[in-house]
């Protein structure tokens, strides 16, 4: 339990060093490497009993999205490291858009010339 009122705090910590930084980019990876724990574990946190420490990793979370858009908005990060990583780890996608295709009758008049 006290471990995990740790990582609560030390999540909180790492999203306001991430708010002042302009040189670092913030991950989910780099908040791993912050609490001195694997990513995979970083992630079960989403899924964990303990109330606290899974609110805070969901909250982190989204702010870390927040960050890295308002940095790519902000041109502290270019648009395409930002869309790298919020598809790879947010999993956005390219938008595709469908064109419908319309079936139309087409009336063509051929005539013979003698």
């Amino acid at each position: 339990m006290k471990k995990q009122k740790e990582y609560t705090k030390k999540i909180e910590e790492y999203i306001e060093l991430q708010k002042k930084s302009d040189t670092e980019i913030p991950t989910l990876a780099g908040l791993a490497v912050f609490l001195g724990i694997s990513k995979e574990r970083l992630v079960a946190f989403e899924f964990c009993s303990n109330k606290p420490l899974k609110e805070s990793y969901i909250k982190a979370k989204n702010q870390i999205e927040h960050l890295i858009l308002s940095k790519a908005a902000l041109k502290l990060i270019s648009s395409s490291t930002a869309h790298f990583y919020l598809q790879s780890a947010f999993g956005y996608a390219e938008k595709k858009e469908e064109v419908a295709q319309e079936e139309k009758d087409y009336v063509v008049e051929i005539k013979v010339a003698n």
